[in-house]
């Protein structure tokens, strides 16, 4: 039997606290300490989970204690663990997204290269149960040649200005799950891109030169068209849903509910709302991805094994920039083919 791996997260905030509670149920990994920049919220988390907190990550990366990380700080702060990983030899997982730019993306890429280390990153709707059955669908041919892909993706209320300064934007943090999410079920990489948005909901992101609602049309190397409509704030909930249409047919998937309980009378019908976020919309999804990961570091390759690369991300974010400008400049953005990292 094969020893667990020991693995060391870092950071101890809302997305912290998902992936702890997906590594104290993944299946040979064991969560060997907790560090976050706040010492009590490391203390806290690490005590919930049976671990304890680690006040110098350096320290415990250099002592040859800890198989991997799993990276889940501010954004802004990816980049620099990642490298103080990689140059120990230790495997990574890091949260979405894996830098603030694509010169940053290739540089991380490039350190876990140089050490021979496995780079995985937190793109987790790939592991929801509704789009992993579409895209098996698609590549089976049940719906013949793909034509168009919609996804719907709307937040239930705005995140803080600071959070907006931290995290990249409305494209960025967002939409790049959108982008990442149509490449995989289509197996095609988005050639074109054209985005109309404004801000109608919260005059902060107009102040912070964000967008809060947006329309992004994509265009795939097949000639197949996107559509992502994505929105900072709703009045019923989190809203994620997926279509594609093909020539032979088309598959859906709807919002996920509390239950499936309709009532009818009288005075009309209703159904309940969806589920209020993405911490209760995606658990099975976080719960997948880090058993990906960890299964991956069990292969005779583990960055060949990875699920999510870092080229996946750079390609995402890359959908992302042309997206920002398309917005700013109000015209439509063609993407050179990338090399790959």
């Amino acid at each position: 039997m094969k020893a667990a791996r020991r693995v060391l997260l870092l950071g101890a905030g809302r997305i912290g606290q998902v992936h702890a509670k997906a590594l104290s149920q993944a299946t040979g990994a064991v969560m060997i300490g907790v560090h976050d920049a706040d010492a009590a919220r490391a203390g806290d988390l690490a005590r919930e989970y049976g671990s304890v907190p680690i006040a110098d990550p350096d320290d415990a990366l250099a002592s040859g204690a800890v198989d991997a990380v799993v990276i889940g700080t501010s954004s802004d702060s990816h980049l620099d663990f990642v490298g103080r990983a990689a140059r120990h030899g230790v495997h990574v997982f890091c949260e979405k997204p894996l830098a603030l730019n694509v010169a940053g993306i290739e540089a991380a890429i490039a350190v876990c290269r140089q050490h021979g280390v496995a780079l995985q990153v937190g793109l987790n709707r790939r592991f929801d149960p509704n789009a992993l059955e579409i895209a098996g669908a698609v590549r089976a041919g049940r719906i013949g040649r793909p034509l168009s892909m919609r996804v719907t993706s709307r937040d239930p209320a705005p995140p803080s200005r600071e959070f907006v300064r931290r995290s990249g934007g409305l494209f960025h943090d967002m939409s790049i799950h959108d982008f990442d999410l149509c490449r995989f079920i289509l197996g095609d990489e988005v050639v074109e891109v054209m985005t109309m948005g404004s801000c109608l909901i919260d005059p902060m992101f107009a102040e912070e030169g964000d967008a809060d609602v947006a329309t992004i049309c994509l265009r795939f190397g097949s000639g197949a068209l996107g559509v992502v409509e994505t929105t900072r704030a709703t009045g019923y909930g989190y809203d994620q849903r997926i279509e594609v249409l093909g020539r032979d047919g088309a598959l859906e998937s709807e919002n996920l509910t509390a239950h499936r309980v309709m009532l009818r009378n009288g005075r009309g019908q209703s159904a309940p709302l969806p589920l209020p976020f993405f911490l209760e919309r995606y658990e099975i999804a976080f719960g997948r991805q880090m058993q990906s990961f960890i299964d991956a570091l069990g292969a005779d390759d583990p960055a060949g094994a990875i699920a999510v690369s870092g080229v996946d991300a750079l390609l995402a974010h890359r959908i992302c920039d042309a997206a920002a400008q398309s917005w700013r400049e109000r015209r439509l953005i063609v993407l050179q083919p990338a090399d790959g990292g």
